[in-house]
């Protein structure tokens, strides 16, 4: 015998997802606010979760995974006050592992991986900060900002892997993808590595693309001044 929907739990399931709503105004803030930031530092996707985590589950479902999610962020910025960044690492690791167990086919296990993998990739262990955030890009595959800003963050760990063309590759999705506010960021970073490989005229491409296509973006004076100096 199927069982009838309260008209309740029916309302609820038409209504948009209210993480990915606020999470996405979150980023969206962030990313129009943000000061000019030009190093391989700039991985936006922990500052959106961390905000998700401390005010939107606050209130709602998932109350006790965020508080324990709450409390693994708490212990690593305390890490980070006496510790270097692969020794923090080392020490929330199995804080994360044991929640991604538990709850990883929850929102908060959604946002677990990302805030680790952003810990992953400050810590040094960059092969397990990209499979992280390729499951963050599964789990956010129909919400293109949050991936952008997932695709962004894969540029990065590539980037300091020494693995070159594959962080341009990555930099290329964002910069060809649906959501125009991190592409100027991407084409910087595209001209930035195609420079580093010795390819001056690729490098020389990406700053115009900016010039061209981004008039309002930070980076416009720094590219500018990389053309015509």
């Amino acid at each position: 015998m199927v069982k009838k929907i309260k008209k309740a739990r029916v309302k609820e399931l038409q209504q948009p997802d209210e993480f990915i709503t606020f999470s996405t105004k979150v980023a969206e803030y962030v990313i129009k606010n943000k000061t000019q930031v030009l190093s391989a530092g700039s991985v936006f996707v922990v500052v959106i979760l961390a905000v998700s985590i401390f005010f939107f589950y606050s209130g709602k479902m998932e109350k006790k995974a965020a508080a324990i999610l709450s409390q693994g962020v708490q212990k690593y910025e305390t890490a980070m006050q006496t510790k270097n960044p692969q020794e923090a690492y080392e020490e929330v690791s199995p804080v994360f592992k044991s929640f991604l167990e538990n709850h990883s086919g929850k929102k908060s296990g959604q946002n677990a991986r990302l805030i680790y993998a952003n810990i992953c990739y400050n810590g040094g262990d960059y092969d397990k900060a990209i499979a992280l955030f390729e499951q963050g890009l599964q789990d956010f595959k129909t919400q293109p900002f949050i991936s952008s800003l997932i695709l962004n963050s894969l540029g990065f760990v590539y980037e300091a892997k020494k693995d070159l063309p594959k962080a341009i590759e990555y930099f290329q999705k964002v910069a060809s993808g649906p959501e125009a506010a991190m592409k100027d960021e991407a084409f910087f970073h595209i001209g930035e590595i195609y420079n580093e490989m010795g390819e001056p005229a690729k490098s020389e491409d990406a700053f115009k693309k900016i010039i061209s296509d981004h008039a309002d973006s930070l980076f416009i004076n720094v590219v500018r001044d990389k053309i015509s100096g």
